[in-house]
């Protein structure tokens, strides 16, 4: 079955379809009351995907993803003059300090280790000046339904939100956290609200 869905994620047309279907459609009018992000403000993406998020903003976007088929996908359908994508490992990435009002990470903590996570964080932490927003699945809010969909996941490191707000603890003071599940209430997700330590 991993290896079915390996294979879906690799179209990534097909991959979003799918997943549309199973949340009642996607999660965009969440993520855009979340960021609250101005018309002048520079926004990152960390494994971003297909770019879907980028529509939401007007200025300037960048969206990083270590998947080559997702950002080429990306750059043929969302590409623009403000709006660019990046075909890189996270964890090799880097920008001039500051280079960002905000960053935001939606289902791609859980495809990385404790450790790695502290790695990307700190990295995160250097590029951006205001914020940074974690959205993702909250093993202590699952579902029966959820719990079978995450056993097929391709990331292995799935935490309940406490143990996800321990580990950005370690790099991000933490300014808000909340559950909200999608429209079909298959799957439910957490969000961490982080700003710079001082």
């Amino acid at each position: 079955m991993k290896q079915l869905i390996a294979k879906i994620t690799e179209i990534p047309f097909l991959y979003n379809s799918i997943r549309c279907i199973i949340n009642g459609g996607t999660f965009k009018g969440k993520i855009e009351s979340l960021i609250n992000v101005k018309e002048d403000d520079s926004v990152l993406d960390i494994c971003c995907g297909i770019g879907y998020y980028s529509s939401m903003f007007k200025g300037e976007y960048v969206g990083v993803d270590n998947d080559k088929n997702h950002i080429d996908y990306a750059i043929k359908k969302y590409s623009s003059k403000q709006k660019k994508f990046i075909h890189q490992d996270i964890q090799m990435i880097n920008f001039p300090e500051n280079s960002f009002n905000k960053a935001f990470m939606i289902n791609a903590v859980h495809h990385f280790s404790d450790e790695d996570n502290i790695k990307i964080f700190k990295k995160i932490k250097s590029f951006i000046s205001d914020e940074f927003i974690i959205v993702d699945a909250d093993l202590s809010s699952s579902n029966f339904f959820q719990t079978m969909l995450l056993r097929y996941d391709q990331g292995v490191y799935l935490r309940s939100l406490k143990e996800h707000k321990k580990l950005v603890s370690q790099v991000f003071d933490i300014k808000e956290t909340f559950n909200f599940k999608s429209r079909t209430k298959s799957v439910a997700l957490c969000v961490i609200r982080c700003k710079l330590k001082s």
